[in-house]
């Protein structure tokens, strides 16, 4: 693996969030609440087709109907929507520019793992990182970037943390909290692809 676009996942300029919900419970409540909780300073968008021209719901956030319609770049894309999805939505994401893509949800059936397939190769021409699927997210506190749905939103530190598990993950994340302990960088790898 290289560190090719990594910057962009540790150091994100702008955040879209694919899949973004107000829906209590929903993963993309969940990644949407971490962003504004961790009080992301960048530009960030929602992008659900339910929602779109709506603001209120979205702390006064623009929210558009197609990651087409987002008004530039992100250099991350956070995906919480299901299997099917990926491959059009990374192939739209790497031709728009976007560097990277955390995919927040989970690859379960062989169909799942087909999309899964076809996602890599529409990210292969445009040398757009994946991480995920079935990933945490990825943390940088000090940038104030929350990229996923982790438990808790980690505080500035200078220890970093990498784990293919989410659960050792929230797990090591609650306990540095509870301990008024911070990270420099956190990220749960998932399913590596």
């Amino acid at each position: 693996m290289t560190v090719r676009n990594l910057d962009a996942i540790f150091q994100p300029k702008s955040v879209a969030v694919i899949g973004a919900s107000q829906r209590a419970g929903s993963i993309g409540n969940m990644v949407w609440q971490r962003l504004i909780e961790g009080g992301f300073a960048g530009p960030l968008w929602a992008v659900n087709p339910r929602h779109a021209g709506e603001t209120s719901d979205f702390d006064g956030r623009p929210v558009v109907a197609d990651a087409g319609d987002l008004p530039e770049a992100p250099s991350v894309a956070i995906i919480c929507t299901r299997p099917a999805t990926w491959p059009a939505l990374v192939h739209r994401l790497g031709g728009m520019g976007t560097r990277a893509a955390i995919i927040v949800g989970e690859a379960r059936s062989e169909e799942d793992h087909a999309d899964l397939r076809h996602a890599l190769a529409a990210a292969r021409p445009h040398l757009l990182r994946l991480l995920g699927p079935g990933s945490l997210g990825a943390l940088t506190p000090a940038l104030n970037a929350q990229l996923g749905a982790a438990a808790t939103v980690a505080r500035k530190g200078g220890v970093a943390w990498v784990s293919q598990s989410n659960a050792l993950t929230n797990a090591v994340l609650r306990w540095a909290d509870a301990r008024g302990l911070g990270f420099s960088h956190a990220v749960a790898l998932g399913d590596e692809a």
